[in-house]
């Protein structure tokens, strides 16, 4: 039900991957009707592009206008055109706690499994739910590129 409403999106995304600017990410709310309490102003990839020699990290920071508790969590999703695979961490493992009204920052670190890193591209969604809720307080889709390096070009011809 819900991947149906994510397709266009996915593929725009997708596509926009071999289109993006260098050192810039864009991004957006994943219903683009929704208003979330948690505002995201900016989204980082380092390294941009990441490379398959490294892994990725990526930072978001925004402005919240309600406190965040520390039972929420945050919800890492990757894809193509099919999700890929979701990761789940504790709010207070991303992020000073407590998050109160105001700025905060959302650190994830080293996303990709070995497995995950071979691929060009995916699409990225990152998202904050709180247990008591079914609705997320932040949600955000932005693509992350891939970039092939010159040790696993290296290994692909020595194979």
């Amino acid at each position: 039900m819900a991947i149906s409403h994510f397709q266009p999106l996915i593929l725009l995304l997708l596509v926009s991957l071999f289109v993006l600017p260098a050192l810039s990410v864009s991004f957006g709310n994943c219903r683009s009707r929704n208003e979330y309490p948690v505002n995201v102003a900016t989204v980082n990839i380092s390294p941009y592009p990441v490379k398959r020699s490294t892994n990725g990290n990526f930072t978001i920071t925004g402005n919240t206008s309600k406190d965040i508790p520390d039972g929420a969590t945050v919800k890492l999703e990757l894809s193509t055109f099919v999700p890929i695979s979701e990761k789940t961490y504790p709010l207070c493992d991303v992020t000073t706690c407590p998050v109160k009204t105001g700025p905060f920052v959302i650190t994830l670190s080293n996303v990709f499994t070995p497995k995950e890193i071979k691929s060009g591209g995916y699409a990225v969604t990152v998202s904050i739910t709180d247990e008591d809720v079914r609705e997320p307080m932040m949600c955000v889709v932005f693509a992350c590129k891939i970039k092939r390096g010159y040790a696993s070009l290296l290994s692909q011809v020595t194979e």
